[in-house]
């Protein structure tokens, strides 16, 4: 997700004040790291600060940073303090397996493959754990943890490119809002500011791999793309998908390996031609490929999500199966060097 102040710049954080998202620069602090703070909060804090006198009387004797402090201890200690005082993006994170675990975290970039997550209590005797997006089927980000309604929440304020979006997951749950940005038919996952369904949630990160459907204008996916009528596709198994624009427009983006477009204007015309084995070959090979450059760039849950979308009768589903088991293995091994 780009930032709305500087554009060409993604969201890395969340102001924990206002609650507006930011790029490192927006939410960068004085030593050049990342806090929890946009600008203007930053200001008026720092301005209260200076008020109480706050910080001065240690800045004039020249207090000392304990070894602990200067070798990171703080760092560590995040947990507890985050815990305590709930400070950070407060969220609820619902996994696919259905279990729900409440917390905060620091940095939640949406191009990673997950993010650290401190919980309200220690699971398992630890305070802090690292969450894989591809294990989740929604982000919940709340201003409170004692179900505060809807109307006490700060609103969220969604950029003129957002559109109106319909989300289906597997349980039947749906909930309607609208995208935070324009939406991407290539992306991973996006933020959706609820207006239904979303438990009076400020906003909701979905995992794209999670849900049973999207609808919004001019795109219909899973379980929208299917006509209400009978519950039955409108076209016929075997029927074929006349050359069109969309289709040439995806095979030129494909020439130029622009996968991420590619894919884009062939799942346009997909909704409309579900059976068509022509485009599900070229989907198949857009997603394969998709998984390599994930796996180039060592982002390798979401290569496995897109090796995953290859199914048994496509030509690469052999490659992108040993692809997985590689993912596999990469995964385990980090998993016990962090653990």
């Amino acid at each position: 997700m780009k930032c709305s102040v500087h554009t060409s710049r993604d969201v890395v954080g969340y102001c924990e004040d206002c609650g507006a998202f930011g790029c490192d620069q927006c939410l960068s602090s004085r030593d050049g790291g990342v806090d929890n703070l946009c600008a203007e909060c930053r200001k008026k804090k720092d301005a209260a600060r200076g008020q109480r006198g706050g910080g001065i009387v240690s800045r004039l004797l020249g207090e000392k940073k304990s070894p602990k402090q200067r070798s990171g201890g703080a760092t560590f200690a995040r947990s507890s303090v985050a815990r305590k005082s709930r400070t950070g993006r407060m969220l609820e994170v619902h996994f696919r397996d259905g279990s729900i675990v409440k917390g905060s975290t620091y940095k939640l970039d949406v191009k990673a493959i997950g993010f650290h997550l401190v919980p309200i209590e220690p699971i398992d005797g630890k305070d802090r754990l690292h969450v894989n997006f591809a294990d989740l089927k929604a982000i919940h980000i709340v201003s409170d943890f004692d179900g505060g309604s809807a109307s006490s929440q700060p609103s969220r304020e969604v950029s003129s490119e957002g559109q109106e979006i319909k989300v289906a997951f597997p349980d039947g749950r749906i909930i309607e809002g609208r995208t935070l940005h324009r939406f991407d038919p290539s992306c991973q996952r996006f933020f959706i500011a609820p207006t239904e369904g979303g438990g009076g949630s400020i906003s909701i990160l979905v995992e794209r791999s999670a849900l049973d459907g999207i609808e919004m204008e001019g795109f219909k996916e899973g379980v929208f793309a299917v006509s209400a009528e009978g519950g039955e596709s409108q076209r016929k198994p075997g029927e074929k998908a006349p050359l069109s624009q969309n289709e040439s427009m995806g095979d030129l983006y494909f020439s130029m390996k622009n996968y991420d477009n590619a894919l884009a204007e062939y799942e346009k015309v997909r909704g409309e031609f579900p059976y068509d084995k022509r485009l599900g070959m070229k989907i198949a090979v857009c997603n394969f490929n998709r998984g390599v450059n994930f796996v180039k760039s060592r982002r390798y849950a979401e290569a496995k999500i897109e090796f995953e979308k290859v199914s048994e009768d496509d030509p690469v589903f052999s490659k992108a199966r040993r692809k997985i088991k590689k993912i596999d293995k990469i995964l385990k091994d980090a998993e016990k060097i962090g653990g």
